[in-house]
C-alpha cells in the first residue's frame, strides 16, 4: 500500500525528489519548485512511497472544484510496476468531488517523441480521462487537456489560470 508526504524544502528525500523531477521533465516545462510547493495557492507536492522506497511524486493545483495534476513521475527503476495508475488513484481519493485534468503533449507523428506521447495518452485513458477538446500551446509544445469525473469548458480552463497570475 502506498504512503504520501508532502514535499517541502527539509524533506527527507528531497535530492530524490529533485533528480527525478530533473530527468522526467525537460526544462523548459518545469516550474519553479517554489511554485509546487505554495500552499497559500492550494498547490500539493506530493511523494509516494512503497514502504521506505521513495516511488516517485505528483503536483497538483487545486481551484474551486478543479484539480490540475501539474506533474506525476515514477522512479525510472519502477515503472511499469503500476505506480503511475496508483498515484492516480491517491489523487482521485485525495480529491474525490473534483473534476480532475492534466495535460499531455498533443501526438505528433514528426515528434522525436511520438511513440511516448501515444503511450501516455493511451495510460491515461486506461485510467478514466478522455480528452476535454481543449488544446493549447506553451512555451513552443503543443498540449492537449485531458479530464476526468466530468467535462470542462476553455472558459473554465482559462479562469482557473487566470486565478494563479
Amino acid at each position: 500500500m502506498l504512503t504520501e508526504k508532502t514535499i517541502t524544502k527539509g524533506f527527507q528525500d528531497y535530492t530524490k525528489f529533485n533528480t527525478l523531477y530533473c530527468s522526467a521533465f525537460p526544462k523548459a516545462e518545469r516550474l519553479p519548485i517554489q511554485f509546487l510547493m505554495n500552499q497559500e495557492i492550494d498547490a500539493a507536492l506530493t511523494a509516494c512511497y512503497d514502504g521506505e522506497t521513495f516511488c516517485g511524486f505528483y503536483s497538483t493545483l487545486t481551484f474551486k472544484d478543479i484539480t490540475h495534476i501539474l506533474f506525476l513521475a515514477v522512479d525510472d527503476t519502477l515503472r511499469g510496476h503500476g505506480y503511475g495508475s496508483d498515484f492516480l488513484e491517491l489523487i482521485s481519493q485525495r480529491y474525490p468531488d473534483n473534476r480532475i485534468i492534466l495535460d499531455i503533449e498533443a501526438e505528433d507523428p514528426t515528434a522525436p517523441n511520438c511513440e511516448q506521447r501515444i503511450k501516455r495518452k493511451a495510460f491515461y485513458e486506461r485510467n478514466g480521462y478522455t480528452e476535454s477538446g481543449i488544446e493549447y500551446d506553451w512555451r513552443g509544445i503543443p498540449y492537449k487537456i485531458l479530464i476526468k469525473n466530468g467535462t470542462i469548458t476553455e472558459a473554465e480552463f482559462d479562469a482557473f489560470w487566470d486565478q494563479f497570475e
